[in-house]
């Protein structure tokens, strides 16, 4: 009877492990396949994109080529995103007299939630309704916040910037390129 249970546990172990072996993908076919049209690659085109703001006012990506743009992927019950709003007002405080487009995109929200948390926060910069997760679906967003920092002419120079401010920095001290 002893040997019976102890091949049983042995057995069931096995299993277990070989279900968990089969069932995990490795991490790099799992980036793989995520990252095909992914603009995480810097100097890739980020992909064009048309969304109302708060006050129904239509913004389309493309219309802001000349200037660099700061993509903020987030949503309101992100305890996360709330806490960078400080430091994303301060960006914004610090570099939109320069041209910086600060762009805020609500994932999946409803336009009198955003709006609400728009006023309580106070937030300074446009903000967007993706309402549908379109936009975000492109961008292959997969969590938030997500931070996408554009250059000029709208190519990717970082996603989730190491350091964006060093970023933000080197983005206005060199000079335009054309």
């Amino acid at each position: 009877m002893k040997n019976f249970r102890t091949l049983s546990f042995v057995s069931g172990l096995i299993l277990l492990v070989l279900c968990l072996v089969s069932c995990s993908e490795p991490s790099d076919r799992r980036e793989e396949g995520r990252n095909k049209s992914l603009p995480q690659i810097e100097g890739v085109e980020a992909p064009n994109f048309k969304l109302p703001d708060l006050e129904g006012r239509s913004f389309q990506l493309s219309q802001f080529r000349g200037n660099p743009v700061l993509l903020i992927f987030s949503t309101t019950w992100c305890a996360y995103c709330r806490s960078e709003l400080p430091h994303l007002r301060e960006i914004n405080g610090r570099y939109s007299s320069k041209g910086l487009e600060v762009i805020q995109i609500f994932i999946q929200e409803s336009p009198r939630k955003v709006a609400s948390f728009s006023s309580q926060y106070r937030l300074p910069y446009r903000v967007l309704l993706d309402e549908r997760g379109e936009v975000a679906e492109a961008y292959r967003v997969r969590g938030v916040p997500d931070l996408i920092l554009l250059d000029r002419n709208g190519r990717v120079l970082c996603r989730r910037c190491p350091d964006l401010d060093a970023s933000l920095k080197d983005l206005f001290e060199k000079p335009q390129q054309n």
